[in-house]
């Protein structure tokens, strides 16, 4: 349950931060994270004046900040790769959100990243990650997203 209320809490976050910077230019988002799709977010049209040159599918991922040690983030490559594929099939672009947030003094504090996906690349930003499979897995490296970000927003501390 736990999960879901942090999934969310970033898909919530995400939307309000693109509705309040892109207002101007019209921006529609749509929740879809309850539809049990791989990802959160719907951006169904273009959107002049934005980056969203074509209808987005927006997969969020909240990460707390003290979690250092944690330096991916899913989905796993071979999904990755198959959901951008079915995405661009249907004329939509997939982006991944990384939200990374920290509460400190009753004060929450976040960063957050927006990366097209085809800005990733499957070969050199995906890290093999801990399984007990027999096949090895690969998550998105977290640095490789942020250093690709078209959209970052982060709060002020208010102090």
């Amino acid at each position: 349950m736990a999960s879901r209320t942090y999934g969310d809490f970033g898909e919530m976050l995400a939307t309000i931060l693109l509705k309040a910077k892109y207002s101007k230019d019209g921006v529609t988002i749509i929740n879809a994270g309850r539809e049990d799709l791989p990802y959160d977010l719907l951006v169904p049209f273009e959107c002049k004046g934005t980056p969203f040159t074509k209808p987005a599918a927006i997969s969020v991922k909240a990460r707390q900040e003290w979690a250092k040690r944690i330096n991916t983030i899913p989905p796993k490559r071979e999904i990755f790769l198959q959901m951008s594929e079915d995405l661009s099939r249907k004329g939509f672009e997939l982006w991944i959100c990384l939200i990374q947030y920290s509460i400190v003094n009753d004060t929450i504090e976040f960063s957050v990243y927006f990366t097209r996906a085809n800005k990733i690349n499957p070969n050199t930003d995906f890290k093999k990650v801990r399984t007990n499979r027999k096949t090895d897995e690969y998550e998105i490296r977290m640095d490789k997203l942020k250093d690709s970000a078209e959209i970052i927003i982060n709060s002020t501390n208010p102090k």
